[in-house]
């Protein structure tokens, strides 16, 4: 009874309302992007002319100080009163499923924490609409990883799967073009240039994207397997697992695949087909995008090369005029000093 009741957990239910106020999270993460600096000198205005602040804006700032702050612990909240609300309508909640649901959220979080940990400062890049970019793609793999993998939830259909990684991607690419047009992005603020850490950073952050990217696709042939293993086929007649997944993955990413795994269409539907043309597209974006960035890079440091170099010239032909007019000045004291 408990894993029939634990099977009646909609998959589609929780990743709609997921994808959805993942969706919110990202405009409001736009707004912010937008607003925020004049909301704060609207504040600052106010306070030295002793008005009032409108109720809206004070409690506005307030979200958005406790959004900074707290931004993980909101997000596993919000998922876990989603969890609640599926296990709830479902009519059968029963006490394994409700510690199900503590270790399962608890793991999330502490994933998703030690994730953002793991690469300092991602929303602390030059351009903060990088930085708000990559927490949302995070809390979409999370969120869609959780759903996935956890086996008291109904894996959700794949139009709403792809739909929300798809998404995803498309901010992964967003950033990658914008570190194409000034890889400085990536790099974390600093008061002093540090050149050797500004191309760390510029590696770190691409190699962080491709990871993302990497991730995503996985999740999105997974999702095709686990709904309908018929999606894909092995030429030997061995039974696909998981681990063939990641090694169909990374050889379809890296070369056009050697045959042995083949998505097929299943029941008429060719979604395999269209994660393998994805994997394609992604596989070309992401490697033009990454050697675009580390050369706009390099070429940026080689221009602030010139330009020190040329501001240390300058330097010395100044210190060379003013050595030549102080001998010319000797000179001209010695000759008088002989008449």
């Amino acid at each position: 009874m408990e894993k029939e009741a634990l099977a009646l957990m909609s998959g589609d239910t929780i990743i709609f309302f997921y994808d959805l106020f993942v969706l919110c999270l990202f405009l409001f993460e736009l707004f912010l992007y937008v607003n925020r600096k004049k909301l704060l000198l609207e504040f600052k205005e106010n306070r030295k002319t002793g008005k009032p602040i409108p109720r809206f804006k004070r409690v506005l700032w307030k979200l958005v100080i406790y959004y900074d702050r707290h931004g993980v612990l909101t997000v596993n909240t919000i998922l876990l009163i989603i969890l609640l609300g599926t296990s709830l309508s479902s009519g059968a909640v029963g006490s394994g499923e409700l510690l199900a649901l503590a270790c399962f959220t608890v793991s999330f979080m502490g994933i998703m924490y030690f994730t953002k940990r793991l690469f300092v400062g991602l929303d602390h890049f030059k351009d903060g609409l990088v930085g708000r970019c990559v927490d949302v793609v995070f809390y979409l793999i999370l969120g869609h990883c959780f759903v996935s993998f956890s086996s008291f939830i109904e894996h959700p259909s794949l139009p709403l799967t792809l739909g929300g990684l798809l998404a995803a991607l498309a901010l992964c690419f967003l950033v990658m073009v914008r570190a194409i047009i000034n890889p400085m992005v990536l790099v974390r603020p600093s008061r002093f240039k540090k050149k050797k850490k500004d191309a760390l950073g510029i590696l770190k952050g691409m190699g962080v994207l491709m990871v993302c990217v990497l991730t995503i696709l996985y999740l999105m042939v997974f999702s095709c397997w686990s709904n309908n293993p018929g999606y894909y086929i092995s030429t030997s007649g061995q039974p696909i697992d998981a681990l063939d997944l990641i090694y169909y993955l990374f050889v379809a990413f890296s070369t056009i695949g050697f045959g042995d795994i083949v998505p097929v269409r299943a029941d008429g539907l060719f979604y395999s087909r269209l994660v393998a043309i994805t994997i394609a597209i992604a596989s070309i974006f992401t490697t033009a995008c990454f050697v675009g960035s580390v050369v706009a890079g390099a070429s940026n440091s080689a221009a602030d090369d010139m330009d020190d170099v040329s501001v240390q010239e300058a330097e010395e032909a100044e210190d060379s005029l003013e050595e030549n007019e102080a001998n010319t000045e000797i000179k001209e004291e010695t000759c008088q000093s002989r008449k």
